[in-house]
């Protein structure tokens, strides 16, 4: 990993960062990789991100290094269960640069300490996102079938596998 991206910080999302937010989603990469391939208007990224921020299932973290946004991860809990669902996306300018695995990772921890009744992280990642199946991987994400989404495979991560270096 590139040394300048050593001071890795966590926050949560706020209301601040939807401009940025709603920039990364429509990003043609993202859409491309994304369950809804369409651009998200500004009124509906609002109104999910009011909802997210407001969700206690729901962890919304933006990841900083050198005072700038780098990329967020969102993982959910759904009620009643040992399942969090989890899914990455990187501010385009940062993707290439070695960042998304350490990312990933401490929000992963960060996850299991908001929520710590998960077991089990799930992510659902398109078959031609080799990127993001390779840093999945790395982290002891397994592949377990496929997604009854298009062109979507699942992966899981048993918690106590996390191992961040």
């Amino acid at each position: 990993m590139n040394s300048e991206y050593l001071n890795l910080t966590l926050r949560r999302a706020s209301r601040n960062d939807s401009e940025s937010l709603l920039s990364w989603r429509n990003d043609p990469t993202t859409r491309a990789f994304s369950l809804i391939v369409d651009e998200v208007a500004i009124e509906r990224h609002e109104m999910w991100l009011n909802k997210t921020l407001n969700d206690s299932s729901c962890l919304l973290l933006i990841g900083e290094t050198n005072g700038q946004m780098v990329g967020m991860v969102r993982i959910n809990i759904f009620e009643d269960s040992t399942l969090g669902e989890v899914s990455i996306n990187l501010n385009p300018e940062f993707r290439g640069k070695g960042i998304s695995r350490r990312l990933l990772g401490e929000s992963l921890v960060n996850g299991k300490k908001v929520f710590d009744q998960i077991l089990e992280y799930r992510a659902e990642i398109h078959v031609n996102n080799i990127a993001s199946q390779k840093i999945f991987k790395t982290l002891g994400f397994v592949k377990v079938s496929e997604s009854p989404r298009r062109d979507f495979e699942v992966y899981l991560l048993y918690s106590e596998l996390l191992e961040i270096s």
